[in-house]
């Protein structure tokens, strides 16, 4: 059998099996086939080592393609000659579902695909194995495995990282949101219970919003979340909780007296960064604190204690701080 001929039978095989399924053409399919056929498909699933397996899965194909009608865009077709009695034919099929133009859904399918002949005792040709198989089209040229979309995977993920982190931020401040502050400080809760819980709000706050609008308002939220950056630790947990309410809390219990040597440093930075602008010079901060010394404690608790602590202060003496321990004496 001549070259051309084997390319005709390859080239009648894919147009039975894709555009032409019928029962007659099945039966023809069958035909050229040798009982020993293997099969290796572009599904997962797709390997068959008998002609009966391959039968078996054509025929649930056949039934399944009279749903479907496609069309072949292009093809081409190669002939190597292995030995006297077995013969090569490969090429590429480009396929696409018949009537989809202009759908926003077609199926398209780029494939390559190898054929084994091999000549039979009686002189006829029958196909021993079928190779059919889909290119990566993230490989790019020259590249061993798909880089690129490694590359693509890992860029898609440090973007779903950093989505996912900034999604905790509160946007103004650039420290956690109300959600995520809670979240961070029960998951260091479940670990450990000793704490330190600063609530902080601002004095007078509003009355900048009302006479010099919330755009000097914000800078003022701006300068703060700084300032309390740097007056805190790295392990420190900060939030705003909304408007002018601030919370930190600090792993660890530490003495009182150096608490309050660094509250009252804050509190005194903070004013006096206030006064270097004319429309703030009357804001301070006032702070609620609540120690936690190995007790069981969660968020609410603390946030409570804290709270009582913060409303005490600020009857008393805004601009202070207060502890809740010095209350409940």
């Amino acid at each position: 059998m001549t070259e051309r001929e084997l390319i005709d039978i390859t080239k009648r095989f894919w147009n039975f099996y894709l555009m032409e399924p019928t029962p007659e053409h099945f039966q023809e399919i069958l035909s050229c086939c040798s009982d020993s056929l293997t099969i290796i498909g572009t599904g997962k699933h797709e390997i068959y080592q008998s002609l009966e397996e391959a039968a078996h899965a054509l025929l649930v194909n056949q039934q399944q393609a009279a749903q479907i009608q496609f069309e072949i865009v292009d093809d081409w077709y190669a002939f190597r000659s292995l030995s006297d009695s077995v013969c090569l034919v490969y090429g590429g099929l480009w396929v696409r579902e018949k009537g989809a133009a202009g759908s926003p859904f077609q199926i398209n399918m780029d494939t390559r695909f190898s054929v084994i002949f091999r000549r039979e005792e009686n002189e006829t040709w029958k196909i021993h194995h079928i190779h059919q198989s889909t290119p990566n089209i993230d490989q790019a040229d020259h590249e061993f495995y798909p880089k690129t979309l490694s590359q693509q995977v890992k860029d898609a993920l440090q973007l779903a990282d950093e989505f996912r982190y900034k999604s905790e931020l509160d946007l103004m401040t650039g420290l956690y949101n109300h959600v995520s502050f809670h979240e961070k400080v029960e998951r260091y809760l479940e670990n450990s219970q000793e704490a330190t819980f600063f609530l902080i709000d601002l004095d007078y706050f509003k009355s900048v919003n009302d006479t010099y609008g919330h755009g000097e308002g914000d800078k003022v939220l701006k300068r703060f979340s700084r300032l309390l950056q740097i007056y805190s630790s790295s392990s420190s947990i900060l939030g705003r909780l909304g408007g002018d309410e601030f919370a930190v809390l600090e792993p660890g219990v530490q003495p009182k007296k150096d608490l309050e040597q660094n509250l009252f440093s804050f509190q005194k930075q903070f004013r006096e960064l206030m006064e270097r602008y004319d429309r703030c010079r009357s804001l301070g901060c006032t702070a609620g604190i609540c120690r936690s010394g190995g007790q069981t404690i969660d968020f609410d608790t603390l946030y409570r204690n804290a709270d009582e602590a913060l409303y005490y202060a600020k009857r008393h003496n805004k601009g202070s701080y207060f502890f809740f321990e010095d209350i409940t004496r």
